[in-house]
């Protein structure tokens, strides 16, 4: 619902554009891309319901990490509509800004009922589990076999790939930081 809101204050935007606010318009289409990609995610964290553990952690790592970025993307926007020139143009972007946030919220909100319906889906199907393996099922068994060593595989393959987004987050960061110094500078 947020979303649908961003083109909305586009519409009711009737100044002329400054250089500084086309650029935070291109940062918040941006954003725009990021919230919907992160809502996917969600999705697909709440309804599968035989994702094994761990790539439950790790999809809701990444998440994480992405609702990160687009809180640090946030305050930048905020940080620059404050150095703008006038009143009204820091005014535009604090209201364009202001709907990524209630997003921002929204998606947080998300991943909580996303990461606790998910839990809950991985406990029944222990439990449905359990009952199979007392009742002496040998297909339970090796169901439980594979999964268990799928599992491991997956998380010792997985570290390295989590690192290496981690690091281009972390790049992507220090390349903002910089742009906005440089900026700043000017």
């Amino acid at each position: 619902h947020g979303i649908a809101n961003i083109e909305m204050v586009r519409v009711i935007d009737h100044h002329a554009p400054s250089s500084l606010d086309e650029e935070v318009t291109k940062q918040l289409d941006g954003l725009v891309r990021k919230e919907l990609e992160v809502r996917e995610d969600i999705s697909e964290l709440q309804e599968n319901y035989e994702m094994s553990v761990a790539d439950t952690q790790k999809l809701s790592g990444e998440i994480k990490i992405q609702l990160s970025d687009i809180h640090d993307q946030i305050k930048e926007i905020k940080f620059k509509a404050k150095g703008a020139e006038n009143d009204k143009i820091t005014q535009n972007i604090l209201q364009k800004v202001k709907v990524h946030e209630e997003e921002y919220n929204s998606l947080h909100q998300g991943l909580r009922k996303a990461t606790l319906n998910s839990r809950d889906n991985m406990q029944k199907r222990y439990i449905n589990e359990r009952k199979e393996l007392l009742k002496g099922s040998e297909e339970a068994i090796r169901r439980i076999n594979d999964r268990a060593k799928a599992d491991a595989y997956k998380s010792s393959k997985n570290i390295t790939t989590h690192l290496r987004r981690i690091r281009a987050s972390m790049s992507a960061e220090v390349d903002r930081s910089i742009a906005t110094i440089q900026e700043l500078e000017k």
